[in-house]
């Protein structure tokens, strides 16, 4: 979904479409290459996901734009979601940035990442804890999703 963000000109010059970071022309390949976005947004989610154990990948921009981390292999539903909500954060922070005509705060995206993934940690958390709740003493088994079995009873 990323692949379709929308990188509208700054609001004081409708012509002007660079980096807020570094100057150079921006487009959706310069917001994984761009050295600054990448220094404070990108390589801490990278070390992050690293420190958790996802699997390494081999060309980082195709890892970030894509989610390919080799040849043969794509990133799994974790690590997407985790890439999708960064892509988000970054994008709403780069729209701040220029609705507000300020610098974005990378580092407030990246923050917001991480606070997004452990709300959403913490709901499915619950939801789990819930159904465990409700079906002890029965026969049930582990569904796939505790949201799946909420919504049938």
């Amino acid at each position: 979904m990323h692949r379709n963000l929308y990188l509208a000109p700054h609001k004081d010059a409708p012509n002007v479409t660079s980096c807020p970071s570094c100057g150079e022309h921006q487009n959706q390949l310069h917001l994984i290459t761009c050295s600054h976005i990448r220094q404070d947004f990108w390589d801490p989610i990278i070390k992050i996901m690293k420190d958790m154990g996802f699997p390494g990948f081999t060309h980082t921009a195709a890892f970030l734009a894509v989610g390919r981390l080799s040849d043969t292999h794509v990133v799994g539903k974790n690590q997407s979601g985790i890439l999708f909500i960064a892509w988000r954060c970054l994008y709403a922070e780069l729209v701040r940035g220029r609705v507000e005509n300020v610098q974005p705060d990378l580092k407030a995206a990246y923050k917001r990442t991480i606070m997004m993934n452990i709300s959403r940690l913490k709901y499915y958390g619950e939801e789990w804890l819930k159904w465990v709740r409700k079906n002890t003493h029965t026969q049930a088994t582990n569904p796939t999703s505790p949201s799946a079995t909420n919504r049938k009873g």
